[in-house]
């Protein structure tokens, strides 16, 4: 029985997505560890897109993303810039989730969605939601991973901004 993806269950209905996967020589308790481990010092190139996407918030006083918070594990410091952690099954599977206006330069972020729940009945005209994952899939050898990225944006207006 092929089981239901925790990002299908927070985020099923989307008009965007992106998919990547890679194969990992390692086991999947070892590759979600590593995961849960991984620091922003250990890829570098993602601690700078972070950190360039988030300059217009930290310009106007908001919570952004700095590359010198580096001591902490990314997944923590993605919480911390606006991310709710909403879904995990150890070994299997993690699931971000975020609501804002990307389209703006801050990304106006939703500061009434704080929770999982709120999340997936966030439907509100004006903005969008997107949901991202990390799957880890056994396979020979080692593990399939693959992160998934899903945007629902809601109202004609906010699909032209966005899209």
């Amino acid at each position: 029985m092929v089981r239901q993806m925790l990002l299908e269950r927070v985020l099923p209905a989307y008009r965007f997505r992106e998919i990547h996967e890679t194969f990992v020589n390692a086991s999947p308790d070892r590759v979600f560890e590593a995961l849960r481990d991984l620091r922003p010092a250990d890829a570098p190139i993602i601690g700078m897109l972070m950190t360039l996407r988030s300059l217009p918030a930290f310009f106007s006083g908001r919570k952004g993303y700095a590359l010198g918070d580096s001591k902490a594990p990314f997944l923590s410091e993605i919480e911390r810039t606006g991310f709710l952690l909403l879904d995990q099954e150890t070994n299997s599977e993690i699931v971000l989730g975020i609501v804002g206006k990307f389209w703006k330069a801050s990304g106006h972020l939703c500061p009434h969605v704080t929770t999982a729940g709120q999340f997936v009945e966030f439907e509100e005209e004006g903005w969008a939601k997107a949901a991202w994952n990390f799957l880890l899939e056994p396979a020979e050898g080692g593990t399939r991973l693959v992160t998934e990225t899903r945007i629902a944006v809601f109202g004609t207006l906010t699909t032209r901004k966005f899209g």
